[in-house]
């Protein structure tokens, strides 16, 4: 079922208050002139805004109007509010920061944890998943043809590895607490495996996880999952610098 007309209203107003054209404490336009612009119905607006609160973007204050919220306030685990986000590089570093330093809280605690726990069948998987990730890559020739970054099975197989990493950890209660975050992730793992030196550092991170994996060293596993983290956001922050040399150039 695709978003429904109120969805959609909130998100292009999202999108403006990232943008900007409404600053924390602002007010939005009133309702009826937010119908008027959208082609809708004031019920449909309401909807919109009711949205936009459930988000904690806004706030409505009773006979004042529909306030926005500063950054900090909105929902940190909402998809909505991220996608917003990513199209606004320098909005979207805070959000990175967090998103890295939960991912090192838990993924280097479930790495160490699936050395100790892994079944053979564990091992498959994480490897399967990295076969796929080397493939999809663009950096490896298949059957002797010309590597091309598949970018969509590329992101896909990488997630798959981190998931296959936290079955093998055999803890359901972690894996239902990093849920949130692990749909996160699907969203902003597009913007540094576009750069083939992220996904160099990526495939050989995942390597010396798996090898660890595999020899059953719990301690090396966790070591290379934190060393993983830290050159992800190491990466991220040299994509950052280039999209901002990319805005200061047009």
């Amino acid at each position: 079922m695709g978003e429904s007309l109120g969805d959609q209203i909130a998100a292009r107003l999202l999108d403006e208050i990232v943008a900007g054209r409404y600053p924390p404490g602002s007010a939005l336009p009133p309702e009826w002139e937010l119908a008027r612009r959208e082609g809708a119905s004031r019920l449909t607006v309401r909807e919109a805004v009711r949205v936009l609160r459930q988000k904690n973007v806004v706030t409505v204050v009773r006979g004042r109007g529909t306030f926005v919220q500063p950054r900090e306030r909105w929902s940190p685990l909402d998809p909505t509010v991220l996608n917003a986000l990513v199209r606004d590089p320098d909005a979207l570093t805070g959000q990175v920061r967090t998103l890295l330093e939960a991912r090192a809280l838990v993924e280097v605690g479930v790495a160490e944890l699936a050395a100790a726990r892994r079944s053979e069948a564990d091992l498959a998987a994480v490897a399967e998943a990295l076969a796929e990730m080397r493939q999809a890559s663009g950096l490896h020739p298949v059957h002797g043809a010309v590597a091309e970054l598949d970018l969509d099975a590329y992101v896909a197989a990488d997630l798959a590895y981190h998931d296959a990493i936290m079955e093998a950890a055999g803890n359901p209660v972690i894996a239902a607490l990093f849920d949130p975050i692990a749909v996160l992730l699907r969203d902003t793992r597009r913007q540094t495996s576009g750069d083939r030196v992220a996904r160099e550092h990526a495939l050989a991170a995942h390597e010396r996880i798996l090898a660890a994996i595999e020899r059953r060293d719990p301690a090396a596993a966790a070591r290379a999952m934190r060393e993983h983290l830290v050159q992800t956001g190491e990466d991220f922050a040299a994509w950052q610098r280039d999209q901002r040399s990319a805005r200061t150039a047009v």
